[in-house]
């Protein structure tokens, strides 16, 4: 199974998608990175230039699954290729489309599933993602336009996974840790901090204010370290539920 993610738009978590979502629901994946060959040090994935289109159609046969991670910035380069190679869209077997409610990134969410339908992907391969969605106010609400558009084309988001504004990513930031890498941390942080509070109430008792001053970052950095672990593992609970939205069917 090939998914190819995608947005005109930058900032609409495609990367974060393809990473935290997608990958670890679909198993014997690789993601190929479309975008500049530079490594930002962070992102999952053989990097190429949408340029590269033979390259990139050769990783596509290296595993059972693979996922594209397109960058805005690549998307032309892709699409000419295809065009050149007509047909070749078809070995794509789903384009999923993250989007966030801002009315730059939903015109250009707008006009990337116009470029597709132009380009004769099937409707049925679409399938979006509504990113940064704030609990409390209603698709209609906040993606208005482009559930109309999508419904002249032909499209249904009455099902489309809902992501939540989450401080989860900037939490991670701080802990230096991929979201992967926080659900998998074995550390007891009941205990390291149950025992630096000791030591800090002990140095505090003491007078050694440099030694309470030390326990307290280590306070600081465990109680932050638990309590971002703690909503990961709340958020990778809810991306179970929305990834089920995406009814993909994985042979």
């Amino acid at each position: 199974m090939i998914i190819a993610v995608l947005n005109l738009s930058g900032n609409t978590c495609k990367t974060t998608n393809t990473q935290t979502l997608l990958l670890p629901r679909i198993s014997n994946c690789d993601v190929v990175r479309i975008e500049s060959l530079n490594n930002d040090g962070k992102s999952i994935g053989e990097k190429v230039s949408g340029k590269e289109w033979g390259t990139i159609q050769e990783l596509l046969h290296l595993n059972d699954n693979v996922i594209l991670d397109i960058g805005s910035s690549n998307i032309s380069s892709i699409i000419e290729a295809i065009k050149k190679d007509q047909g070749s869209e078809e070995i794509i077997d789903y384009f999923i489309i993250p989007t966030v409610p801002e009315e730059k990134q939903i015109a250009d969410t707008i006009s990337t599933i116009i470029l597709l339908v132009e380009l004769g992907v099937e409707l049925e391969k679409i399938r979006l993602i509504l990113n940064k969605v704030d609990p409390e106010i209603t698709n209609d609400m906040q993606f208005n336009q482009l559930i109309t558009t999508c419904r002249e084309i032909g499209i249904c988001l009455d099902n489309a996974p809902r992501i939540e504004h989450t401080q989860l990513f900037e939490l991670l930031s701080k802990t230096k840790q991929s979201m992967q890498e926080c659900l998998s941390d074995e550390t007891d942080f009941k205990s390291l901090l149950k025992d630096a509070s000791k030591q800090a109430i002990a140095a505090r008792k003491d007078g050694d204010t440099e030694k309470q001053e030390i326990e307290r970052k280590k306070i600081s950095v465990l109680t932050i370290k638990q309590s971002t672990q703690r909503i990961a593992k709340r958020q990778n609970a809810l991306y179970d539920i929305e990834f089920k939205k995406l009814n993909i069917q994985i042979d």
